[in-house]
């Protein structure tokens, strides 16, 4: 809470470093490479320098800033630091809702901006890191709170 009219969530995820499947993968690729293109060192390096790079543009962190009688602003930051900033105003949120969905045999929970304009599809918030219900149920309550209670 940054103020009575202003408030921020913050979900992060651990960076968490290498797997052992990321490790395994990356050598049989580099191997592979390495193997198809004889010997050519600097190709077996490719699959590392791809590796690294999408590393680096994995989101680590998603905030959510809500301000009364205003609307939402969301930003994106990946491990390289990108960030991506998305503002939706009042006018433009018809309701605000957490909703499920069955990813994988396993029930993932959404808090997501339903649009007054029909056209338009509705704008999950978290996308990427997709936080528990037990984790939205504050951020819900809290963001309803501020955005439409007069």
């Amino acid at each position: 809470q940054k103020s009575p009219d202003v408030c921020e969530f913050t979900v992060r995820r651990d960076s968490g470093g290498m797997w052992l499947g990321d490790m395994l993968a990356i050598a049989l690729a580099s191997w592979a490479v390495h193997i198809f293109f004889r010997n050519h060192v600097l190709l077996a390096l490719m699959p590392v320098a791809l590796y690294l790079v999408r590393s680096s543009l994995r989101v680590c962190q998603e905030s959510l800033v809500v301000i009364r009688n205003v609307g939402i602003q969301t930003e994106t930051v990946t491990l390289a630091g990108l960030r991506s900033v998305r503002s939706y105003e009042l006018p433009q949120i018809r309701d605000l809702f957490i909703h499920e969905a069955l990813q994988l045999l396993e029930y993932r929970y959404y808090m997501a901006i339903l649009p007054r304009d029909a056209r338009s599809s509705i704008v999950i918030m978290f996308p990427h890191l997709l936080p528990r219900l037990d984790a939205l149920l504050p951020v819900y309550h809290g963001a309803r709170r501020l955005l439409f209670s007069g």
